[in-house]
């Protein structure tokens, strides 16, 4: 009533009439495992139908990868089979699912249902399974795969694999086991892979059709397509930045191509009005990242996104101290090759018409700051017709960088505008000697003013002056 499977395997393929792929087949698979309530039919002399019948209950079965088909293990169920086909009833608790040619490690599943079907004859072998429902603390989803090996006229063989997995509910640290390793759409994965970083993902699927052989022309051809919601999530889209949280979006991979589509999501606490991004591959081999988004928020968020992102190692740390209030509306664009490691180009715009900075450190209050503000990794910070109140009277502005993207990179603030001497005389930043000049003085005058920023002699940080 109750077998070895390993032992079973071993006579069958002694004394059953198999087919020689069949045979090869069962070698590769390496059943272990309980076969209980076994009924097997046959005829020595090779007389009875599809060469014999087996029946048996599953206990505790394993099996590995055949082809591009799955290893499994905890396997409990019902088989029959004979010499042309069969099937298997699988109903598993404890159950373990790897595709080894596909993805790196194995899934786990406390509760899986289906039933596997296989035909062989000498020219065709065919593996396909019903939906496999699967369960565990991280996912409820389903599973379907179809394998044909198909020998061709010449006598060689090729196959054609289909895998479909649909998820209702997922946590997101369990996505990366759901990324296959194909070499050729590696930088995708692993950028996926580091990126997908929290939340849930649901309404999300995945397809892989693969299709390979020793035909003539070799085949070898492989199309990846995947699909996430992203809700209540953390993306980081590059390890130096920090991680858009609180994300719900929409993400489409086609090989290695990759769609974002963002509704909302966070930035430093700043609440964007929706993001963009893609991944595409170009002709010169490069993976190139691209991500666009927008917000509406206030000028101390502005502050603050320009302190904790990778923006302020180009600035340095002359705003630390600032404080602001007002409004601010940010564009950021990001561009980056995934493959090379370099660098990325970071684009920041703003545009401000009522802002107010505190300058503590020269004890300066800027009003009704108007204009627009630009970052960019290759020219660095600019401005060019910021208009705003100091001394009570109007100022016009210019921001430029000297020598951008170089350790010499230098930022100047320049100003013009007005003043009252007594305005002057009172700002607590004018030396004592200048202060004393103004005792003789009286009335009004022009001013130009430049705040400089500048690498230390050392290198290491800038100074202001």
């Amino acid at each position: 009533d109750s077998l070895d499977a390993a032992m079973l395997v071993q006579l069958a393929t002694t004394i059953l009439p198999l087919p020689a792929a069949v045979m090869q087949a069962l070698q590769t698979l390496d059943t272990r495992g309980k076969l209980n309530n076994v009924a097997l039919e046959t005829a020595p002399d090779g007389s009875y139908p599809q060469g014999f019948k087996l029946r048996a209950n599953l206990q505790d079965v394993a099996v590995n990868a055949w082809q591009q088909a799955p290893a499994a293990s905890g396997v409990q169920g019902y088989v029959e089979a004979d010499a042309e086909g069969g099937f298997a009833e699988v109903d598993s608790r404890d159950f373990t699912l790897h595709l080894p040619r596909l993805f790196a490690d194995a899934w786990h599943y406390d509760r899986v249902n289906t039933r596997v079907n296989w035909r062989a004859s000498p020219g065709n072998i065919v593996v396909q399974s019903s939906v496999i429902d699967l369960d565990n603390a991280d996912l409820a989803g389903r599973v379907r795969f179809d394998l044909y090996n198909v020998r061709n006229g010449e006598g060689l063989w090729y196959n054609d694999f289909t895998l479909e997995i649909g998820v209702q509910r997922m946590n997101v640290a369990a996505a990366p086991l759901y990324l296959p390793t194909l070499p050729r759409i590696r930088p995708t994965m692993d950028w996926l892979r580091a990126a997908l970083k929290g939340g849930e993902l649901g309404e999300s699927g995945f397809l892989l059709h693969q299709i390979g052989g020793r035909a003539a022309p070799p085949l070898n051809a492989t199309q990846v397509l995947s699909w996430y919601r992203v809700n209540d999530g953390t993306l980081q889209f590059l390890p130096d930045w920090p991680a858009v949280t609180n994300l719900s979006a929409s993400v489409v991979q086609r090989n290695n191509d990759v769609d974002i589509v963002a509704q909302q999501g966070e930035l430093v606490g700043i609440a964007l009005a929706g993001a963009t991004a893609s991944i595409r591959p170009d002709a010169e081999g490069r993976q190139l990242l691209a991500l666009v988004t927008s917000a509406a928020t206030s000028t101390a968020s502005g502050l603050d996104f320009l302190r904790k992102t990778p923006v302020h190692n180009t600035i340095g740390d002359f705003l630390d101290n600032w404080q602001a209030t007002g409004s601010l509306a940010i564009n950021v664009g990001l561009g980056v090759d995934l493959r090379s490691g370099t660098q990325p180009l970071v684009q920041v715009q703003t545009m401000t018409n009522d802002t107010l900075l505190d300058l503590r450190d020269y004890d300066l209050q800027i009003e009704n700051i108007v204009g627009k503000v630009d970052f960019d990794t290759r020219r660095g910070l600019s401005a060019e017709a910021l208009t705003a109140q100091l001394f009570d009277f109007p100022l016009k502005a210019t921001i430029t960088t000297l020598d951008p993207a170089t350790p010499q990179q230098a930022i100047n603030i320049a100003g013009s505008g007005r003043a009252s001497v007594t305005a002057l005389q009172q700002w607590s930043g004018q030396p004592l000697f200048v202060r004393q000049l103004f005792n003789y003085m009286q009335g009004e005058m022009d001013y130009d003013a430049v705040l400089k920023v500048e690498p230390l002699p050392d290198g290491e940080g800038k100074q202001t002056r």
